[in-house]
């Protein structure tokens, strides 16, 4: 991943999963956010509810989870809603 130096929302979303994967909190945290900021401003709604579906599982004292949560319960539209059902309902949303 190091060698990648486009900023975009797709290959921070992938930074992302790395980072969990490795159970690097901080960059977890840090590309997390920044994804969603990236997916936000480019209008790619469905990345911007995913990465907040999974900032939303993990388990950091330092994520703002009400901001995450209320934003997939306003802009979660039916379909992805039924493709998330089972993560949705582990977590409470």
């Amino acid at each position: 991943m190091t060698g990648i130096t486009l900023d975009s929302a797709d290959n921070s979303y992938l930074k992302t999963l790395l980072a969990d994967a490795q159970n690097d909190t901080d960059a977890f945290i840090s590309h997390a956010e920044r994804t969603f900021e990236q997916a936000q401003l480019s209008g790619n709604l469905r990345l911007s509810l995913d990465i907040a579906l999974l900032i939303c599982g993990s388990d950091n004292t330092q994520v703002n989870y009400d901001f995450y949560s209320q934003y997939i319960n306003e802009k979660g539209s039916d379909y992805w809603r039924r493709i998330n059902e089972e993560k949705l309902t582990s977590l409470s949303l």
